[in-house]
């Protein structure tokens, strides 16, 4: 726990509204608790999920004690603290883990401790208006650099052999060719790969099981207008330039930042039949 200056003759006076400052914080610590450990706990269930038992297992593993008991308020305190920090560490930026984690301590042994707390809930509102500030600072820095480098990396490209571009501006290479059916405006079946313009992978089909996925009008302008021109059996390096990819409307949770240039390698295997269901996360 980060350590208190000791209180001045002069502050004694304060010594009421201090508590009351204190006390303030005890519904909203316990809420945000509460909150963010029933999201934790729903997020953490579905990815460690335990692998199915067959009958005669599941008879085994009923009679079997638990490590915890739910029953137990101690221990549960103790296992949604766990689900919790779990979650939260995937939120941490890049860095020291020793040093998020001592500071993630530090919090949780100051939210408890019966000392006065640093800042008001006034002050809290106003740090957390001001984060978002900053966050959203660094995201139009990043957002800038990401167009300049996209940029170069399309120009440069445009200037490679065998490169082809379509009416909007998207570059391709064609890799192998097919002599199937045309895609057109219809939904072609893919496997494929996204990268990033350095080359590292953030996104590709085998991602989402051994079948072709479906790619329809529904995916990014610039991929769908190259996709359109290809025929089954083709395979392609398409360069989807900045303004025709994501831009700033980067979904949530997506593994691209934002204004990126993207790079796919599309191979059509079919078309799919009408009303077949899109995943992936090209659209």
């Amino acid at each position: 726990m980060s350590e208190h200056n000791q209180q001045s003759p002069s502050e004694e006076g304060n010594t009421d509204k201090n508590d009351n400052k204190k006390k303030s914080f005890t519904p909203v610590i316990v809420l945000a608790i509460v909150v963010f450990a029933v999201i934790a706990f729903l997020n953490y269930s579905s990815k460690k999920a335990a692998p199915q038992t067959t009958n005669e297992q599941k008879g085994t593993s009923e009679e079997q004690a638990l490590p915890i008991d739910p029953a137990d308020e101690t221990e549960w305190t103790y296992l949604t603290s766990y689900m919790s920090t779990s979650q939260l560490k995937e939120l941490l930026p890049e860095g020291d883990p020793q040093k998020y984690r001592d500071a993630m301590i530090r919090g949780v042994k100051d939210a408890f401790s019966d000392d006065e707390v640093r800042f008001s809930d006034e002050q809290l509102q106003a740090m957390i208006e001001r984060r978002q500030e900053i966050e959203q600072e660094r995201f139009l820095q990043k957002a800038e650099a990401n167009k300049k480098a996209g940029e170069e990396f399309v120009a440069n490209y445009a200037k490679e052999d065998g490169i082809k571009k379509t009416e909007n501006g998207t570059l391709y290479k064609v890799l192998t060719t097919g002599d199937g059916e045309l895609v057109g405006d219809k939904t072609a079946l893919v496997t494929y790969v996204g990268k990033h313009i350095n080359g590292k992978e953030f996104d590709s089909s085998q991602k989402h099981g051994e079948k072709p996925v479906p790619f329809d009008k529904n995916i990014l302008p610039g991929l769908r207008e190259a996709i359109a021109l290809m025929h089954v059996g083709d395979k392609w390096e398409i360069i989807i330039p900045v303004d025709s990819a994501y831009g700033k409307d980067v979904p949530p949770n997506a593994p691209i930042e934002p204004n990126e240039a993207l790079i796919f390698e599309i191979d059509v295997r079919d078309i799919a039949p009408d009303k077949a269901p899109q995943t992936g996360t090209a659209n």
